[in-house]
């Protein structure tokens, strides 16, 4: 009783400051995917949050306090070989375990990975009936993009952030050619700060190439599908994003960075926090609240 009494007066503390907070649902790791719930009691819409490649899922929590601070339900979910899907990594012999099975990592199973969340989603919505929305960065968006084909389910808008489903000539050479060996990990170029793993195995790379050709032989017509994308994004082609957004009639936002605007600016292809969209956070935060 006390403490269920400290949590509240702590609640009303964080509201009057002025600290964005979120509350936890019971059963707060479930499958692998986390919820958060705002504190309003009536929420405005339930959305999806899906990680980059060798990201660490917890890294999205810049999205989804913005999200949350709109009063949707969030549910950020772990693809394999992130974050404790499969192995809960607790000590070092876990780590090497985790990088074993991301080394397996299949197309099929990026997909199954949503299943759950989907299942919950739909669980929430007996009672409430919300909108959908699919907030995916990176090979997340690629995931995100594609669960309308693969599941039949449908988001009612989209907010993609430089996602995989268009990729650079060069890196899509080198990846490639980099398959004549399957158990190679490629040493990740993203801040440490931010990569889950050492480095991205190159079944990882197979899987999402197999993803991007799937994605572009079925239908591509996502609802109210918004992009943003740094021009000189050193992975995805900001041009033939152009070019798939105007075939589809998406809205796509181009924007240039430079290195020094922010933290992690000159890493062009991270676009998911202040810390590494700088000024341009102010055009997410507006934007997600453009959904609500």
């Amino acid at each position: 009783m006390k403490t269920s009494l400290l949590n509240i007066v702590l609640i009303i503390i964080l509201i009057l400051i002025g600290i964005p907070c979120k509350t936890y649902s019971q059963d707060f790791q479930q499958e692998n995917y986390e919820v958060y719930y705002p504190l309003n009691k009536n929420p405005t819409a339930i959305c999806m949050v899906i990680h980059g490649l060798n990201l660490k899922p917890s890294k999205m929590d810049w999205i989804c306090n913005q999200i949350i601070d709109q009063g949707a339900i969030v549910i950020n979910i772990e693809l394999w070989g992130h974050g404790n899907n499969p192995i809960n990594c607790t000590d070092s012999f876990n780590i090497e375990k985790k990088m074993d099975q991301f080394k397996n990592v299949t197309w099929e199973q990026w997909i199954q990975d949503t299943k759950p969340a989907l299942d919950y989603i739909d669980l929430i919505n007996k009672d409430k009936n919300l909108p959908k929305y699919l907030f995916g960065y990176s090979l997340g968006g690629l995931v995100g993009a594609s669960i309308e084909n693969e599941f039949d389910y449908n988001f009612d808008k989209y907010f993609l952030f430089a996602p995989a489903l268009e990729i650079k000539f060069l890196p899509n050479i080198l990846i490639r050619l980099s398959g004549l060996f399957p158990k190679m990990v490629i040493a990740s170029r993203a801040p440490e700060l931010y990569r889950d793993n050492i480095g991205t195995p190159i079944a990882a790379y197979k899987a999402l190439f197999y993803g991007i050709k799937r994605f572009k032989k079925e239908n591509q017509n996502l609802n109210n599908c918004y992009i943003i994308v740094d021009k000189k994004d050193e992975l995805v082609c900001s041009k033939k994003l152009k070019k798939l957004a105007s075939i589809n009639n998406y809205t796509i936002n181009i924007i240039q960075r430079k290195k020094t605007d922010c933290t992690y600016c000159n890493c062009k292809h991270l676009i998911i926090d202040d810390n590494s969209l700088g000024s341009q956070s102010d055009i997410v935060v507006k934007h997600i609240k453009s959904f609500f």
